[in-house]
């Protein structure tokens, strides 16, 4: 649609504006629909594909460039408005203030953490943070194959997404904001999911020292193949043995046996490389011994399985990682707010809050 309107020239400031344009909110020849639209399909899709369907479904026709330039804009803004929030969420309370309390509720928290890789112009393979804040609830366990009972007995729900390029520490920040927004210190159960990577339980016990840690359950399966596959070769029979033999330790919780094992089997005799993997995957076990209680937190109706972190990280890969993608820095950070608040389902309140 085009329209024709007054333009008034300021010939000393050489400058001029179009007063219509700003009542309507239009910049750059763009209503803030436009505006809206074309950033909410950059944060789905590759600009170009952004292009092509603004201009295919909306009969708008809008440059992959200038979608940029609005990405970067609007992101900027959501980034800060983020970062913002994790600074006020993590201060500390006025002491002149006196706290109504909190009022207990029956919704059961969790926070899953892991990281992704972003391949970024001079920098390589950069790995981004991704926290997912969710609720759960018991559900009936669906086996995978007959007999087969470890699989999470509970259904995560209302899955949020928080991402970071950087550190640990600011991104710690940024889950427990979202977690606190999303009522943590109320939820009468409340549990922190991650691979076993120390960072990951460094940020549990600065943030969630109250939640129970509980190591993903697939992940500590795959660091017992691992063992196995050192102690046996990658095609052994033995191998699958191994894990046979010591999987009912592990789900029950007995991972001193298991470390035991693997221990034994790094006998001198062994080859250095070989005998230091087997002593670092011993240590995984007992390190995160108390985190692998699978039983046990199956009867408590916890989670066990870190599925939504993971397929948050699929779906962040999925925007940044495909074929031939190499993003600045400042691109890819100014892309990630607004492609968590879409995974996020919050897209339209994050616009309306930066974008007012």
């Amino acid at each position: 649609m085009s329209y024709e309107r007054s333009y008034f020239h300021d010939a000393t400031q050489h400058t001029g504006r179009y007063p219509a344009d700003e009542a309507l909110g239009i910049h750059s020849y763009y209503s803030p629909q436009v505006k809206r639209l074309s950033v909410k399909l950059a944060a789905l899709l590759p600009y170009a594909e952004a292009e092509e369907l603004m201009a295919e479904l909306a009969q708008i026709s809008i440059s992959d460039t200038t979608i940029w330039e609005q990405v970067q804009e609007v992101g900027a803004a959501a980034e800060a408005y983020v970062e913002q929030e994790a600074q006020h969420h993590s201060a500390l309370p006025n002491l002149d203030e006196i706290s109504a309390g909190i009022t207990p509720s029956a919704v059961s928290l969790g926070v899953s953490m892991d990281g992704a890789k972003f391949n970024v112009r001079g920098e390589g393979w950069k790995e981004a943070k991704i926290g997912c804040v969710f609720t759960f609830a018991p559900t009936k366990p669906v086996s995978q194959t007959p007999g087969d009972t470890r699989r999470d007995v509970v259904q995560a729900s209302d899955i949020t997404y928080v991402i970071h390029f950087g550190s640990p520490e600011p991104f710690g920040k940024r889950v427990w904001a979202e977690s606190d927004q999303r009522g943590w210190l109320a939820a009468c159960q409340t549990v922190v999911l991650g691979d076993g990577a120390p960072w990951i339980w460094n940020l549990a016990d600065l943030h969630f020292p109250t939640s129970t840690p509980i190591v993903d359950w697939y992940h500590a399966k795959q660091h017992l193949w691992e063992a196995a596959h050192l102690i046996y070769g990658t095609t052994s029979p033995k191998a699958q043995a191994f894990v046979k033999r010591h999987e009912d330790h592990l789900y029950n919780g007995e991972v001193d046996r298991i470390a035991r094992a693997i221990l034994r089997a790094a006998h001198p005799a062994s080859a250095p490389s070989t005998a230091t993997g087997l002593r670092r995957a011993a240590h995984y076990f007992t390190d995160n011994q108390s985190r692998m209680q699978f039983a046990q937190f199956q009867r408590d109706k916890l989670p066990i399985g870190s599925g939504t972190v993971e397929s948050g990280c699929k779906q962040f890969k999925d925007r940044f990682t495909k074929a031939g993608m190499r993003w600045s820095h400042d691109g890819a950070v100014n892309l990630m707010p607004l492609r968590a608040a879409v995974l996020s389902k919050r897209f339209d309140t994050l616009w309306a809050t930066v974008c007012h």
